[in-house]
């Protein structure tokens, strides 16, 4: 993209009260699948629900097995990460403190890191390992995705 047209994106996100043009190309997307232009799936996400768990990958990193019982805690937690509410569970993400889920045999923490969220694993082994590192609205389409996933709908 011409760099004078990256400035006039710039200027739309100071008029709309926007952090940066990441915030007017992610409202410009929102309203797309809003009015039905394009699908909401996620180009590289994949969230659904197999047999006792769920599988979300992002790319090809795969999650750890996500219990259903705490399937609907990460939605929350990944609303939160992204600046959205979640409509069922009330989350509020602290800056600079990871929230924590127990999923078994690993830990998942997610985590605010300036303009990103992590996921990090850590496995009973006391390794760690950074999953993912994506913005706060693929954030908040994660959460969505795992919602319908968890629902049906």
């Amino acid at each position: 993209m011409p760099r004078a047209r990256f400035a006039q994106i710039e200027a739309v996100a100071r008029h709309r009260g926007l952090p940066n043009a990441a915030a007017v190309i992610s409202a410009w997307i929102d309203r797309a699948i809003d009015e039905g232009e394009i699908p909401p799936a996620l180009p590289g996400l994949t969230c659904q629900r197999l047999g006792d768990g769920f599988f979300v990958s992002i790319n090809d990193t795969v999650l750890p097995t996500i219990p259903p019982n705490k399937a609907r805690v990460l939605a929350a937690v990944l609303s939160a990460a992204g600046g959205e509410s979640d409509p069922e569970l009330s989350f509020e993400m602290v800056p600079g403190k990871p929230a924590v889920l127990d999923l078994g045999e690993h830990h998942l923490a997610v985590s605010r890191a300036g303009r990103s969220v992590r996921l990090i694993a850590k496995p009973k082994d006391g390794t760690e390992s950074v999953l993912a590192s994506v913005s706060p609205s693929f954030a908040a389409e994660m959460a969505r995705q795992i919602r319908e996933a968890f629902t049906g709908h």
